[in-house]
């Protein structure tokens, strides 16, 4: 079986903020894909696809605020069919969660506030990428 790069998805309506966060992705950690999909109904039909190769994503990035979904909505979809197998953060400009929210609870590691600036941006994935990439091998 052929091994298969880690990648993140990213769930986000935006195209601004897909792009901003792909750009800071692609510069924290290049050996990562990023697939990007625009919608929670696209994130399920996305993951429901990979679910049979267990080829879950290292990371999954959800914007709260979508329109035909919200982060929330897809996050209990995922847990209830059990295609949360992988770390989610949600990202969001208009709310913060306490530890305790039901949203944290059922799968989300951390509800983020939405960085303003790209070097924010950068240094956000960079800390949050850090725990979930491989480590890189130099051999002598």
């Amino acid at each position: 079986m052929a091994h298969r790069a880690p990648y993140i998805l990213l769930v986000d309506d935006n195209p601004a903020d897909a792009k901003l966060n792909q750009i800071a992705i692609e510069r924290v950690a290049p050996e990562l894909r990023i697939i990007h999909v625009w919608s929670g109904p696209d994130a399920i039909r996305f993951l429901e696809k990979v679910k049979h190769k267990t080829n879950w994503p290292a990371v999954m990035l959800v914007d709260f605020n979508m329109p035909e979904m919200t982060g929330g909505e897809l996050i209990q979809i995922l847990t209830d069919r059990k295609l949360n197998q992988f770390p989610i953060y949600i990202f969001s400009g208009m709310i913060s969660l306490p530890s305790d929210d039901p949203l944290l609870v059922k799968g989300a590691r951390a509800c983020l506030e939405k960085p303003l600036t790209y070097l924010r941006t950068e240094e956000l994935f960079a800390e949050l990428l850090g725990m979930y990439t491989p480590q890189k091998v130099v051999s002598a």
